[in-house]
C-alpha cells in the first residue's frame, strides 16, 4: 500500500508540474509567428539576392571601369598637393571590413566574394535610395570603387548640405544592413566580417586628398563605427543632425579633427530605418514605424 500510495503521488505531481510548466497557448502563437516572420524575411532576402545578382554585375563592373579611372588622377594628386583644385569639392565614403583576426586571408576566393557580393548589392541600394531621396544625380553620388578585400569607396562631387547628409545616410543605412548581414552569415555558419566607415575631405595639414584621408580614417575604427572628418564650414549646416563624439587617442591632425558619429536625430534615424527595412523586406518606406 505505501509503494502505491507513492505511485500514485509522483503520478499526480508529475501532471501537475505538465499543466503548470506547459507554455500557454498566446506564448506558444507568439513563438511560432516570430519564427515564421524571421523565416519569411530571410527568404525574401534570398530571393532579392537572386533577382537581382545580374544588376549587382553590372553595377560591380561600371564602379571598376569609373575606379581605374580615377586613380591615375589620386596618385597624382597625391604627389603634387597643390595641384588638387579639381577635387577640392570631393568627399569620400570608406567602407572597409574590421578584420583583426585576418580572417580574409584564412577563406577561399569563392567563399569571400560571395559576402562581397552581398554587400556590394547592400552598397548599391543604399546609394539608390540616398540619391532619390536627396535628388542627387547618379554623378553626384557615385560608387568609385566596389567591394574587394580591402572594402569600398563612395563619393560625392560637391560640398553642400544635401550631398553630405546624402553620404552619411549612406554610411548609417549600410552599417544597419552589414549588421543583418553578418548576423544571417554567422547563423548559418557562413564567412562574415564587420565593416567600418569614415567620411573624409582633403586634409591639407597631412597633404592627404579626401579618398586617402578617408581609408586612412577608417584604419583607426573598431567594427559598426563611422567616423567623420570634415571642416567646420563644411560641416556646419548639418552638424546640428548628429551626436558627435572626439575620437579617443588622436595621434595626428586626422585624428584629432575628426568625430564618431554617436547618434543621428529622430527625422534621420527613422528616415534610416525605413530605408534599411526596405531593402531587407521589400517595403516602401512609411513614416508610421515604431524605432
Amino acid at each position: 500500500i505505501p509503494l502505491l500510495c507513492t505511485f500514485i503521488l509522483h503520478l499526480l505531481l508529475w501532471l501537475a508540474y505538465r499543466t503548470v510548466a506547459r507554455p500557454t497557448r498566446s506564448e506558444f502563437l507568439a513563438k511560432m509567428k516570430r519564427e515564421a516572420q524571421l523565416k519569411h524575411e530571410v527568404q525574401r532576402l534570398a530571393d532579392a539576392l537572386e533577382q537581382e545578382k545580374h544588376q549587382a554585375s553590372l553595377a560591380i563592373a561600371k564602379a571598376q571601369q569609373l575606379y581605374q579611372h580615377q586613380r591615375p588622377k589620386a596618385a597624382f594628386e597625391m604627389n603634387h598637393p597643390l595641384a588638387k583644385a579639381e577635387d577640392s569639392e570631393y568627399i569620400y565614403l570608406s567602407i572597409q571590413f574590421y578584420d583583426p583576426k585576418q580572417l580574409l586571408g584564412s577563406v577561399n576566393q569563392p567563399m569571400a566574394q560571395a559576402f562581397f557580393n552581398m554587400a556590394q548589392l547592400f552598397l548599391t541600394h543604399a546609394v539608390k535610395l540616398c540619391q532619390q531621396h536627396y535628388q542627387l544625380q547618379e554623378q553626384d553620388l557615385e560608387i568609385i570603387q566596389p567591394f574587394f578585400d580591402d572594402g569600398a569607396l563612395v563619393r560625392v562631387n560637391q560640398k553642400s548640405a544635401v550631398s553630405i547628409s546624402a553620404l552619411i545616410q549612406v554610411s548609417v543605412v549600410f552599417q544597419l544592413l552589414s549588421d543583418a548581414m553578418y548576423q544571417r552569415f554567422r547563423a548559418e555558419k557562413r564567412f562574415a566580417l564587420q565593416t567600418r566607415c569614415a567620411i573624409a575631405e582633403d586634409l591639407a595639414a597631412m597633404q592627404l586628398v579626401a579618398e586617402k584621408a578617408a581609408i586612412r580614417l577608417a584604419q583607426y575604427l573598431h567594427a559598426k563605427e563611422t567616423a567623420i572628418y570634415l571642416s567646420k564650414p563644411t560641416f556646419k549646416d548639418v552638424r546640428h543632425h548628429y551626436e558627435l563624439l572626439a575620437l579617443p587617442h588622436p595621434s595626428n591632425a586626422l585624428t584629432r579633427e575628426a568625430m564618431l558619429l554617436q547618434a543621428l536625430n529622430t527625422e534621420q534615424a527613422q528616415l534610416a530605418k525605413e530605408m534599411r527595412d526596405e531593402i531587407l523586406l521589400g517595403r516602401k518606406p512609411t513614416h508610421t514605424d515604431e524605432m
